[in-house]
Protein backbone atom coordinates (compact mmCIF):
# COMPACT_ATOMS: atom_id res chain seq x y z
CA UNK A 1 0.00 0.00 0.00
CA UNK A 2 1.35 3.41 -0.97
CA UNK A 3 0.20 6.48 0.96
CA UNK A 4 -0.32 9.90 -0.52
CA UNK A 5 1.57 12.83 0.98
CA UNK A 6 0.13 16.33 0.67
CA UNK A 7 1.78 19.73 0.94
CA UNK A 8 -0.38 22.71 1.73
CA UNK A 9 -0.25 25.22 -1.12
CA UNK A 10 -2.06 28.13 0.54
CA UNK A 11 -1.90 29.60 4.03
CA UNK A 12 -4.15 31.98 5.93
CA UNK A 13 -2.94 35.42 6.97
CA UNK A 14 -5.06 36.86 9.79
CA UNK A 15 -4.92 40.54 10.73
CA UNK A 16 -5.39 41.40 14.41
CA UNK A 17 -6.22 45.11 14.29
CA UNK A 18 -5.93 45.52 18.09
CA UNK A 19 -9.23 47.40 18.52
CA UNK A 20 -8.95 49.07 15.12
CA UNK A 21 -11.30 48.57 12.18
CA UNK A 22 -11.62 45.04 10.81
CA UNK A 23 -9.18 43.81 8.18
CA UNK A 24 -10.15 40.82 6.07
CA UNK A 25 -7.91 37.72 6.18
CA UNK A 26 -6.06 36.58 3.07
CA UNK A 27 -5.32 33.22 1.48
CA UNK A 28 -1.72 33.35 0.26
CA UNK A 29 0.22 30.91 -1.91
CA UNK A 30 3.10 29.20 -0.11
CA UNK A 31 6.29 31.22 -0.63
CA UNK A 32 4.46 34.35 -1.76
CA UNK A 33 4.22 37.84 -0.28
CA UNK A 34 1.09 39.22 1.39
CA UNK A 35 -0.92 41.97 -0.31
CA UNK A 36 -0.79 45.05 1.90
CA UNK A 37 -4.35 45.65 3.12
CA UNK A 38 -6.08 49.03 3.48
CA UNK A 39 -4.84 50.88 6.55
CA UNK A 40 -7.14 50.27 9.52
CA UNK A 41 -8.45 53.15 11.63
CA UNK A 42 -8.96 53.67 15.35
CA UNK A 43 -10.34 56.74 17.08
CA UNK A 44 -7.65 58.69 18.91
CA UNK A 45 -4.76 56.66 17.49
CA UNK A 46 -2.35 56.69 14.55
CA UNK A 47 -1.63 53.42 12.78
CA UNK A 48 2.07 52.47 13.10
CA UNK A 49 2.37 49.34 10.98
CA UNK A 50 1.86 45.58 10.99
CA UNK A 51 4.06 43.33 13.12
CA UNK A 52 4.64 39.60 13.17
CA UNK A 53 4.27 39.36 16.97
CA UNK A 54 2.04 40.85 19.64
CA UNK A 55 5.06 42.44 21.36
CA UNK A 56 5.82 44.46 18.19
CA UNK A 57 9.44 43.35 17.95
CA UNK A 58 9.35 42.23 14.31
CA UNK A 59 7.90 44.57 11.70
CA UNK A 60 6.36 42.89 8.64
CA UNK A 61 7.62 43.86 5.20
CA UNK A 62 4.94 43.36 2.56
CA UNK A 63 7.58 43.85 -0.13
CA UNK A 64 9.93 41.04 0.92
CA UNK A 65 8.50 38.79 3.67
CA UNK A 66 6.95 35.56 2.36
CA UNK A 67 4.44 33.11 3.78
CA UNK A 68 5.23 29.48 4.61
CA UNK A 69 2.68 28.87 7.38
CA UNK A 70 -0.55 30.27 8.78
CA UNK A 71 0.26 33.57 10.49
CA UNK A 72 -1.33 36.44 12.41
CA UNK A 73 -0.13 40.01 11.91
CA UNK A 74 -0.70 42.59 14.66
CA UNK A 75 -1.52 46.27 14.22
CA UNK A 76 0.56 48.74 16.21
CA UNK A 77 -1.04 52.00 17.35
CA UNK A 78 0.32 55.21 18.82
CA UNK A 79 -1.94 57.51 20.80
CA UNK A 80 -2.58 60.87 19.16
CA UNK A 81 -1.65 62.43 22.52
CA UNK A 82 1.86 60.94 22.30
CA UNK A 83 4.75 62.50 20.42
CA UNK A 84 6.05 60.16 17.74
CA UNK A 85 8.62 60.21 14.96
CA UNK A 86 9.21 58.41 11.68
CA UNK A 87 12.19 56.11 11.22
CA UNK A 88 13.05 55.64 7.54
CA UNK A 89 15.39 52.99 6.15
CA UNK A 90 17.61 53.87 3.20
CA UNK A 91 18.71 50.47 1.92
CA UNK A 92 21.12 52.07 -0.58
CA UNK A 93 20.28 49.81 -3.49
CA UNK A 94 18.98 46.93 -1.41
CA UNK A 95 15.44 45.63 -1.01
CA UNK A 96 12.75 47.94 0.37
CA UNK A 97 12.38 48.23 4.15
CA UNK A 98 9.18 49.95 5.33
CA UNK A 99 9.43 52.95 7.67
CA UNK A 100 8.37 52.74 11.30
CA UNK A 101 6.46 55.15 13.53
CA UNK A 102 8.06 55.21 17.01
CA UNK A 103 7.00 57.05 20.15
CA UNK A 104 9.43 59.61 21.57
CA UNK A 105 12.04 57.81 23.66
CA UNK A 106 11.11 54.43 22.15
CA UNK A 107 13.33 51.95 20.31
CA UNK A 108 13.25 50.92 16.67
CA UNK A 109 12.21 47.33 15.91
CA UNK A 110 15.08 45.72 14.03
CA UNK A 111 13.76 44.85 10.56
CA UNK A 112 14.53 41.81 8.47
CA UNK A 113 17.90 42.33 6.80
CA UNK A 114 17.57 43.76 3.28
CA UNK A 115 19.14 41.93 0.36
CA UNK A 116 21.19 43.15 -2.61
CA UNK A 117 22.64 41.07 -5.43
CA UNK A 118 26.40 40.67 -5.12
CA UNK A 119 26.61 42.23 -1.65
CA UNK A 120 26.54 41.21 2.02
CA UNK A 121 24.47 43.35 4.38
CA UNK A 122 26.69 44.81 7.15
CA UNK A 123 24.28 46.68 9.41
CA UNK A 124 22.33 49.92 9.81
CA UNK A 125 24.01 53.27 10.42
CA UNK A 126 22.68 56.62 11.59
CA UNK A 127 24.66 58.62 9.00
CA UNK A 128 25.18 58.35 5.25
CA UNK A 129 28.96 58.23 5.79
CA UNK A 130 28.46 54.97 7.75
CA UNK A 131 30.55 56.06 10.71
CA UNK A 132 28.08 55.39 13.56
CA UNK A 133 26.21 52.10 13.80
CA UNK A 134 22.65 52.08 15.13
CA UNK A 135 22.20 49.94 18.25
CA UNK A 136 18.66 48.56 18.22
CA UNK A 137 19.01 47.41 21.85
CA UNK A 138 19.88 50.79 23.35
CA UNK A 139 19.44 53.68 20.90
CA UNK A 140 16.19 55.62 21.29
CA UNK A 141 14.26 57.88 18.93
CA UNK A 142 13.85 61.57 19.78
CA UNK A 143 13.46 62.98 16.25
CA UNK A 144 12.72 61.84 12.72
CA UNK A 145 15.64 59.68 11.65
CA UNK A 146 16.92 57.89 8.57
CA UNK A 147 19.03 54.75 8.94
CA UNK A 148 21.43 53.77 6.16
CA UNK A 149 22.35 50.24 5.09
CA UNK A 150 26.02 49.29 4.85
CA UNK A 151 27.03 46.79 2.17
CA UNK A 152 30.20 44.83 1.52
CA UNK A 153 30.89 43.52 -1.98
CA UNK A 154 30.35 39.78 -2.35
CA UNK A 155 33.87 39.55 -3.80
CA UNK A 156 35.29 40.64 -0.44
CA UNK A 157 35.91 38.10 2.34
CA UNK A 158 33.99 39.16 5.45
CA UNK A 159 33.98 38.04 9.07
CA UNK A 160 31.49 38.37 11.92
CA UNK A 161 32.40 40.41 14.99
CA UNK A 162 30.22 39.42 17.96
CA UNK A 163 29.95 41.46 21.16
CA UNK A 164 29.54 39.57 24.45
CA UNK A 165 28.31 42.25 26.84
CA UNK A 166 28.81 40.05 29.94
CA UNK A 167 25.44 40.86 31.46
CA UNK A 168 25.07 44.29 29.87
CA UNK A 169 22.68 45.46 27.18
CA UNK A 170 22.83 43.79 23.79
CA UNK A 171 25.22 45.07 21.14
CA UNK A 172 24.59 44.21 17.49
CA UNK A 173 27.19 42.12 15.67
CA UNK A 174 29.09 43.55 12.72
CA UNK A 175 30.22 42.20 9.35
CA UNK A 176 33.76 43.41 8.67
CA UNK A 177 35.86 42.96 5.53
CA UNK A 178 39.07 40.96 5.93
CA UNK A 179 41.79 43.30 7.17
CA UNK A 180 39.24 45.94 8.12
CA UNK A 181 38.63 47.54 11.51
CA UNK A 182 35.68 47.14 13.85
CA UNK A 183 33.48 50.19 14.22
CA UNK A 184 33.38 51.02 17.93
CA UNK A 185 29.75 50.60 19.03
CA UNK A 186 27.79 52.67 21.49
CA UNK A 187 28.82 51.61 25.01
CA UNK A 188 26.49 49.02 26.52
CA UNK A 189 24.85 49.65 29.89
CA UNK A 190 24.46 47.52 33.02
CA UNK A 191 22.73 48.43 36.28
CA UNK A 192 25.23 49.11 39.05
CA UNK A 193 28.26 49.00 36.74
CA UNK A 194 30.37 51.32 34.61
CA UNK A 195 31.51 50.06 31.22
CA UNK A 196 35.33 49.71 31.10
CA UNK A 197 36.07 48.67 27.53
CA UNK A 198 36.07 45.76 25.08
CA UNK A 199 38.54 42.88 25.31
CA UNK A 200 39.49 40.16 22.83
CA UNK A 201 39.49 37.35 25.41
CA UNK A 202 37.05 36.16 28.07
CA UNK A 203 39.69 36.60 30.79
CA UNK A 204 39.70 40.35 29.99
CA UNK A 205 43.48 40.61 29.75
CA UNK A 206 43.82 41.96 26.19
CA UNK A 207 42.01 45.22 25.37
CA UNK A 208 40.75 45.69 21.81
CA UNK A 209 42.14 48.71 19.98
CA UNK A 210 39.48 49.90 17.56
CA UNK A 211 41.91 52.28 15.86
CA UNK A 212 44.64 49.70 15.20
CA UNK A 213 43.39 46.10 15.46
CA UNK A 214 42.39 44.44 12.18
CA UNK A 215 39.89 41.63 11.63
CA UNK A 216 41.23 38.48 9.99
CA UNK A 217 38.74 35.94 11.28
CA UNK A 218 35.48 35.72 13.23
CA UNK A 219 35.96 37.61 16.50
CA UNK A 220 34.13 37.81 19.83
CA UNK A 221 34.75 40.89 21.97
CA UNK A 222 34.00 40.83 25.70
CA UNK A 223 32.78 43.74 27.81
CA UNK A 224 34.63 44.64 31.01
CA UNK A 225 32.70 46.29 33.84
CA UNK A 226 33.52 48.13 37.05
CA UNK A 227 30.91 48.11 39.79
CA UNK A 228 29.49 51.36 41.13
CA UNK A 229 31.45 50.68 44.33
CA UNK A 230 34.68 50.89 42.35
CA UNK A 231 35.52 47.18 42.17
CA UNK A 232 36.60 46.06 38.75
CA UNK A 233 34.93 43.13 37.02
CA UNK A 234 38.17 41.56 35.76
CA UNK A 235 41.13 43.21 34.05
CA UNK A 236 44.42 44.74 35.12
CA UNK A 237 45.85 45.67 38.55
CA UNK A 238 43.06 46.94 40.83
CA UNK A 239 43.70 49.82 43.22
CA UNK A 240 40.87 51.12 45.41
CA UNK A 241 40.53 52.99 48.71
CA UNK A 242 40.67 49.83 50.82
CA UNK A 243 41.77 47.06 48.45
CA UNK A 244 44.76 46.62 46.17
CA UNK A 245 45.39 43.34 44.32
CA UNK A 246 48.50 42.73 42.20
CA UNK A 247 49.63 41.45 39.83
CA UNK A 248 46.27 40.98 38.16
CA UNK A 249 46.26 38.93 35.94
CA UNK A 250 48.62 36.58 37.71
CA UNK A 251 50.33 33.31 36.86
CA UNK A 252 50.54 32.27 40.50
CA UNK A 253 51.57 34.64 43.29
CA UNK A 254 49.09 37.31 44.28
CA UNK A 255 49.54 40.13 46.80
CA UNK A 256 46.54 41.60 48.63
CA UNK A 257 46.63 44.94 50.45
CA UNK A 258 43.43 45.52 52.39
CA UNK A 259 41.91 46.90 55.55
CA UNK A 260 40.16 43.58 56.10
CA UNK A 261 41.45 41.08 58.63
CA UNK A 262 41.26 38.08 56.30
CA UNK A 263 41.19 37.26 52.60
CA UNK A 264 38.72 34.84 51.00
CA UNK A 265 39.02 33.31 47.54
CA UNK A 266 35.93 32.01 45.72
CA UNK A 267 35.03 30.52 42.37
CA UNK A 268 32.62 32.58 40.25
CA UNK A 269 29.83 30.24 41.34
CA UNK A 270 30.50 31.10 45.00
CA UNK A 271 32.47 28.06 46.20
CA UNK A 272 34.99 29.04 48.89
CA UNK A 273 38.51 27.92 47.96
CA UNK A 274 40.68 29.63 50.57
CA UNK A 275 40.36 31.64 53.78
CA UNK A 276 43.58 33.12 55.07
CA UNK A 277 45.07 35.92 57.17
CA UNK A 278 48.08 36.03 54.87
CA UNK A 279 48.48 38.90 52.42
CA UNK A 280 49.95 36.57 49.80
CA UNK A 281 48.05 33.92 47.88
CA UNK A 282 49.43 31.30 45.53
CA UNK A 283 47.01 30.43 42.70
CA UNK A 284 49.44 28.13 40.90
CA UNK A 285 47.42 25.02 41.72
CA UNK A 286 44.15 26.46 40.38
CA UNK A 287 42.98 26.26 36.76
CA UNK A 288 43.25 29.34 34.59
CA UNK A 289 40.18 31.52 34.82
CA UNK A 290 38.46 34.23 36.83
CA UNK A 291 38.07 34.10 40.63
CA UNK A 292 36.44 36.29 43.25
CA UNK A 293 38.61 37.69 46.03
CA UNK A 294 36.99 39.26 49.10
CA UNK A 295 38.81 41.29 51.71
CA UNK A 296 36.80 43.14 54.32
CA UNK A 297 33.83 44.78 52.59
CA UNK A 298 35.50 44.89 49.19
CA UNK A 299 35.42 42.32 46.39
CA UNK A 300 37.53 42.06 43.23
CA UNK A 301 37.75 39.67 40.32
CA UNK A 302 41.22 38.26 39.71
CA UNK A 303 42.44 36.49 36.61
CA UNK A 304 44.67 33.41 36.76
CA UNK A 305 46.43 32.73 33.46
Amino acid sequence: TLYARWIKTHYTVTFNSNSGSDVAPQKVLNGSTVSQPPTPTRNGYTFAGWYRDAAFTGVWSFATDVINSDITLYAKWISNDATSYEVAFNSRGGSYIPPQRVEEGGRVSQPTNPTRNGYTFAGWYRDAELTTAWNFATDVVNANVTLYAKWISGDVVTYTVTFNSNGGSDVSSQQVAKGGKVLQPTDPTRDGYTFAGWYSNAALTSAWNFAANEVNGNVTLYARWESSTGIADGGSTEERSSLRVYPNPTTGELTVESEGAETLLYTLSGTLLERTLSRRLNLSSYPNGIYLLKAGSKTAKVVKQ
